[in-house]
């Protein structure tokens, strides 16, 4: 993008044209757990704002998967993350959903 094209001519092509490489991340099994919990309080409860716009039956489901430990990030976390957000983002700002 614009930051590869500013620096052409200052920096070796092989370092300009490089693959990207995400910065590696572990992900420890107890924040998953912890993060898990916190989902299952605040957004499977019934007065989540944010509930009617989520397969409950699908995230209940994948809440009972294990945590893979071969695993050095699972997405799962990160996704229950992004869902807790909105819920907070939805209920600090008074929206309901349908």
């Amino acid at each position: 993008g614009l930051l590869r094209e500013a620096s052409r001519g200052i920096l070796p092509p092989d370092i300009i044209e490089r693959k990207k490489n995400p910065y590696p991340r572990t992900l420890d099994a107890e924040y998953e757990e912890r993060i898990k919990n916190m989902l299952g309080e605040r957004v499977l409860d019934p007065s989540s704002p944010i509930k009617n716009l989520l397969n409950t039956k699908t995230l209940e489901s994948m809440m009972r998967q294990q945590h893979d430990t071969n695993k050095r990030y699972t997405a799962r976390a990160q996704l229950y993350g992004w869902i807790i957000q909105l819920d907070y983002f939805l209920r600090t700002n008074g929206i309901t959903v349908f």
